[in-house]
């Protein structure tokens, strides 16, 4: 359940790294803070306005069905931090992500992955 609502708050703009730090600090679960999202629970993580609005704006443009669809059409799991199956290895680099999309299985052997890399 936790990871369903960290994608939706991912793809509101909310990135890995401020996820991580909401949930490190709060006693909120994110369906709680998703289903409340406002200007006021935006503001401790979020000084600028711009930025607080357009999460809310796309907040409400949110097509909760086609994201949980698409996930589902591409066979796309979505692992939290919270979640047993979370790679133990993981949780313990310095700044861990909060949600993983995985498109196989996971276990917990040693792996690196490099991401975004074009140009060592």
């Amino acid at each position: 359940m936790n990871s369903l609502y960290l994608a939706y708050l991912h793809s509101c703009g909310i990135s890995q790294k401020k996820l991580a730090q909401i949930f490190e600090s709060e006693e909120i679960s994110p369906k709680d803070f998703f289903e409340s999202l406002s200007d006021k629970t935006l503001l401790p993580y979020f000084p600028n306005t711009e930025q607080r609005n357009k999460i809310i704006e796309t907040r409400t443009k949110l097509n909760i069905d086609f994201i949980e669809k698409t996930l589902k059409r591409l066979w796309v799991q979505k692992i939290s931090i919270f979640d047993k199956e979370y790679p133990e290895n993981l949780k313990n680099i310095s700044n861990p992500p909060c949600l993983l999309y995985v498109k196989w299985t996971l276990d917990n052997s040693p792996k690196i992955g490099v991401i975004g890399s074009r140009n060592m």
